[in-house]
């Protein structure tokens, strides 16, 4: 692995993602993008900083915000399921800060390229419809166990990749997560609390990171996981394969193993990339 933002990773490699799909709220936002005759337009603000779609897309991109008051006051946010607040300078989520802007049928949340280093407690209180969630490209290193206690009963794809964390203990809570992407972090081990709840996930990207370390019993509760991206890490051994019961993809090229160590291996996968590294 390279060296590049500053977690000895490199970060210029792409290779082996997993294939994620659309989720079923970007696939309506494209439908009503072709479909519907109301054009953007720049949102009834001060700054006109950001673009609409009626009152249910609000897009803040590359606008400068260090902060959310930017926000426009014009717009009736209550109707709102889907905001963009992307290549910007925010630093921090206030506990709060969508419950007060009344975002209350927000379905979908994209802060992708920002500065944010932490999520407090209660950083989404009030997004009780939230199912997807985009805080990759941050400088995230840690999330409070209880960040997610608003929307944890909706959220069904998380993406936190290109961040800083070494662990991912605050997942406990999400139990109809889906879809789960924390590529290009600094996570070394996994343990058998980590996907507790996670009962519902189908797809977990973990690749480019740290790890060494997986329980055997990591994955035992995830009936219905059928794709696993570990490739670029640092394991030695797949001790945790057992725990995989439906398995169908699983990406461990650039590790250290060195050798199967069983015949059980090979058959639980219809696709098994092992490189040793």
């Amino acid at each position: 692995m390279g060296n590049a933002q500053g977690n000895g990773k490199d970060f210029s490699r792409q290779g082996y993602s997993l294939p994620w799909r659309y989720s079923p709220t970007l696939l309506l936002l494209m439908g009503m993008m072709s479909n519907s005759a109301t054009v953007l337009q720049a949102c009834p603000s001060a700054e006109n900083s950001c673009v609409c779609q009626g009152s249910q897309m609000i897009t803040c991109n590359a606008v400068g915000a260090t902060n959310f008051h930017f926000l426009a006051t014009g717009v009736e946010m209550h109707l709102c399921f889907s905001l963009s607040i992307t290549y910007n300078i925010l630093s921090e989520i206030p506990s709060d800060i969508f419950l007060n802007l009344g975002l209350i049928k927000l379905e979908e949340l994209v802060l992708r390229n920002n500065g944010i280093s932490t999520l407090q407690n209660n950083s989404f209180n009030g997004l009780v419809n939230l199912k997807h969630l985009d805080l990759s490209r941050n400088l995230l290193s840690h999330i409070h166990p209880a960040a997610f206690n608003s929307c944890c009963n909706n959220i069904n794809i998380l993406q936190l990749s290109y961040n800083s964390l070494r662990e991912i203990e605050f997942l406990s809570k999400l139990n109809r997560l889906q879809s789960f992407s924390a590529a290009f972090n600094n996570i070394s081990s996994l343990n058998e609390t980590t996907f507790d709840n996670c009962w519902q996930l189908k797809s977990i990207n973990l690749s480019h990171n740290e790890i060494r370390n997986i329980s055997e019993g990591a994955f035992q509760n995830i009936i219905d996981l059928s794709e696993l991206n570990l490739s670029s890490n640092y394991l030695t051994n797949l001790n945790f394969m057992e725990s995989l019961k439906n398995i169908k993809y699983l990406y461990v090229s650039e590790n250290r193993i060195s050798k199967i160590q069983n015949e059980f291996d090979l058959r639980l996968c219809a696709c098994l990339l092992v490189f040793p590294r």
